[in-house]
């Protein structure tokens, strides 16, 4: 054998196979940490929106669980009433009070609504015939689209 000659060996790989192996699993690696941390953050704000529809439900139980009376607007009209709770009595006003409940150890705002509801407008005793009650909770931002809203009717 001729000491010049050169002897193909393909035991091994070249260093730009090996390169490209590296780089091929280093961006799997990749995808799969960003899909992790996109399912964390998907999970944790399902949980969010979770917690508020819970406190969304618990306030529009303690508002069937009052009497009609308590609830109801101070004048029998068409406007939107915000109620805040104070212990066992609700308070209305023409304006948000800016309550806030605990979601998931964090602060979020929410607004309790009444309306009264007439059922046949068309009927000529102009009298109402129950009350909307809205609930919204935010659960992740001030964004509106970042509120669960719950409604239900009231009758007297």
């Amino acid at each position: 054998m001729n000491s010049h000659s050169k002897v193909e060996s393909r035991s091994g790989g070249t260093l730009v196979e090996i390169a490209l192996g590296v780089l091929i699993l280093a961006i799997l690696a990749l995808g799969a940490s960003m899909l992790y941390h996109q399912s964390w953050g998907q999970m944790s704000v399902q949980r969010n929106r979770r917690a508020a529809l819970t406190a969304a439900n618990s306030r529009l139980e303690a508002l069937r669980a009052s009497g009609f009376a308590d609830i109801e607007p101070p004048n029998e009209d068409y406007l939107v009433y915000f109620v805040a709770a104070n212990g066992a009595v609700w308070q209305h006003g023409m304006s948000d009070p800016g309550e806030t409940v605990q979601v998931n150890r964090r602060q979020h705002g929410i607004a309790t609504t009444i309306a009264y509801v007439d059922a046949d407008p068309s009927d000529m005793d102009a009298t109402f015939d129950y009350l909307r009650a809205r609930v919204a909770v935010g659960y992740r931002s001030a964004d509106p689209a970042d509120r669960v809203v719950l409604e239900t009717l009231i009758s007297p």
